[in-house]
């Protein structure tokens, strides 16, 4: 066919194709560099940003033994992190998103809130906070930036059965409460 071929035919010699400023793309031992002359990894790029364009662009990582594989890319507005559990070519499942909005979805697709923690399973879902040094403590904090009240709503099957926060009348009283609202 029509191709063009380059060879160095020296033991670690490079190929380099430059413009007439003096950017250009570097092949040396196997790995390609931009913007510099000394690639370290697969595909080196210094000094600029690196875009993949497409309809739906993506980076696909793949285990050399195919039994692990994951990808990222963009969908419908969303940024997408994906897993594959049955090799290269499998059935690709989003565990995480990103939405136009800058909601994160995990374990969903349509995240309507900042924070927005699904799981589809018998498994409960947990989110798991743990400090692992010598001392200090784990903290889970909820916090306004008005006077408005910060509440922890328990719900099920789309119904709040409890809340807990702070006194709805009295200052400083903390209140565990009904879907009727009575402490």
């Amino acid at each position: 066919g029509d191709n063009l071929f380059f060879h160095n035919p020296v033991a670690g010699g490079k190929i380099i194709l430059r413009d007439t400023t003096g950017n250009g793309l570097v092949q040396s031992a196997g790995n390609v560099g931009i913007g510099t002359t000394s690639p370290q990894t697969k595909l080196d790029v210094v000094g600029g940003d690196l875009t993949i364009s497409d309809t739906s662009p993506s980076i696909q990582f793949n285990e050399s033994d195919n039994q692990f594989n994951a990808s990222i890319d963009v969908n419908d507005n969303l940024m997408r992190f994906l897993t594959i559990t049955s090799g290269f070519g499998g059935t690709a499942t989003a565990r995480m998103v990103i939405n136009g909005a800058g909601n994160v979805g995990i374990g969903t697709t349509g995240p309507g809130n900042a924070l927005h923690v699904e799981r589809a399973t018998t498994a409960i879902p947990i989110v798991y906070i743990k400090n692992t040094g010598a001392s200090g403590q784990a903290t889970l904090r909820i916090e306004t930036a008005a006077n408005d009240k910060s509440t922890v709503e328990f719900y099920t099957n789309g119904n709040r059965n409890w809340s807990v926060g702070p006194g709805q009348t009295v200052a400083n009283l903390f209140e565990i409460r009904d879907v009727t609202g009575s402490a």
